[in-house]
């Protein structure tokens, strides 16, 4: 009897481990190839996504002279080549993409040119977008000239008003933007490129520098470095901070309700955590790393308050020998744009897509896993501002998409 008991307890624990190892699995990959795949030494890269599940990247195209292209891809629609291949840094809801001083607009298949900030900064470098075509980065003098980031200046760009300098001290770069039209950026002080992040307000000018604002304490001195801005406001980046002889990197959330929220510094073999993007739900992606230099071995992560930092190569169903090596951006719905390599092609890097097993609750509009009355006056703050957000039904903005958000809400989902 106790053999029988002791056999049956060890298979149950197997089973309970299996289990849990099955459940650990969060994501599916979708490996974007380049447009030949039968060339060997092919590369594809991507760098947004959208809420709308548009990403735009670049990858290896030897019908091209340069042999390659920008794309826009969509899990409906596959790779689409854009017209021109600097058009490969951001995208919106709407398919609009953009890159280098062009925004390539999907609806009229046209493109508009971004005109230089000034006289001084020709060299343009678009590094976000919104639905209303807002786009934002930074003009340099030269790329030759501007390894520390210094030669440059921060612009947003308006298709009706144009190109606007912001009227920030040291500000060298905005990075992203959301539609509400609140964008992020750094401050550079000294050459090394050491910085502060801020936030803009493209509509106001109103800005706040949360170098200023950081939680420091007595034995260190940290920079913030500012990665990306949610729809919600909610500001990623990372603290690089200076201990004595000791330098690390971690992530910081922040938002001017909540203030800061810091990961702590990460032990072991890749102590350096890099935040790249994130949404509302407080979700962070990017990577960790040695400190040695950026082009150590990287391993593509996932953050958040509750559950730390993650592992993505090890949530994720991924082809046979394939790696995460970063996640760059992290849509509302939680799809997750990153990129990694074959291990037996580890210096061709191929753009790939993580979309979640369990899709969030369509009706939790603001994404932070919880359905409140809040999420009501999100969506119809939404629809009153002509959002594509608030295409409930994916038929175009209509009062149905109200007839229908409403529907599901009270559902409970």
């Amino acid at each position: 009897m106790t053999a029988i008991r002791t056999h049956t307890l060890a298979l149950a624990l197997s089973l309970a481990a299996a289990s849990a190892a099955h459940a650990q699995i969060e994501y599916d990959a979708i490996v974007i190839e380049a447009f030949q795949t039968s060339y060997a030494a092919r590369t594809s890269i991507i760098n947004d996504i959208s809420d709308s599940g548009h990403t735009v990247g670049w990858a290896t195209d030897l019908s091209q002279v340069f042999s390659t292209s920008a794309f826009r891809w969509t899990l409906a629609g596959d790779k689409a080549r854009l017209p021109d291949s600097q058009i490969d840094r951001a995208v919106n809801n709407l398919g609009d993409a953009a890159g280098a001083m062009l925004v390539h607009i999907a609806a009229t298949n046209s493109l508009r040119t971004i005109p230089a900030v000034d006289a001084t900064h020709g060299r343009m470098r678009t590094t976000g977008l919104n639905d209303s075509l807002i786009a934002v980065g930074y003009a340099e003098v030269s790329a030759g000239s501007n390894s520390d980031g210094l030669s440059q200046v921060p612009f947003w760009w308006d298709p009706t008003t144009g190109t606007h300098a912001v009227p920030v001290a040291e500000a060298k770069d905005l990075v992203r933007i959301n539609n509400a039209g609140m964008a992020v950026g750094n401050i550079r002080r000294i050459p090394g490129g050491m910085r502060e992040a801020f936030t803009y307000n493209t509509q106001t000018g109103e800005s706040t520098n949360l170098g200023a604002i950081l939680p420091v304490d007595a034995a260190s001195r940290p920079f913030s470095i500012a990665a990306d801005i949610a729809e919600s406001g909610l500001v990623a980046g990372n603290l690089l901070i200076f201990n004595g002889a000791v330098n690390a990197y971690t992530i910081f959330t922040w938002s001017p309700t909540g203030g800061f929220t810091v990961q702590p510094v990460l032990t072991g073999a890749n102590p350096y955590a890099v935040a790249l993007g994130v949404n509302s739900a407080g979700r962070v992606v990017g990577y960790t790393r040695p400190p040695a230099n950026d082009v150590s071995p990287n391993s593509a992560i996932i953050w958040d308050a509750q559950r730390g930092v993650r592992d993505l190569n090890t949530i994720t169903d991924l082809p046979a020998g394939f790696v995460l090596r970063r996640a760059l951006k992290i849509n509302e719905s939680g799809w997750i744009a990153a990129q990694g390599y074959f291990t037996a092609q580890p210096n061709y890097t191929r753009a790939v897509v993580l979309r979640p097993r369990v899709q969030p609750c369509p009706a939790d509009f603001n994404a932070d896993g919880t359905l409140a009355t809040q999420d009501i006056f999100d969506f119809l703050n939404a629809w009153f501002a002509n959002s594509s957000t608030a295409d409930f039904n994916g038929s175009g903005l209509s009062v149905q998409d109200i007839f229908d958000y409403l529907s599901a809400w009270f559902a409970g989902c």
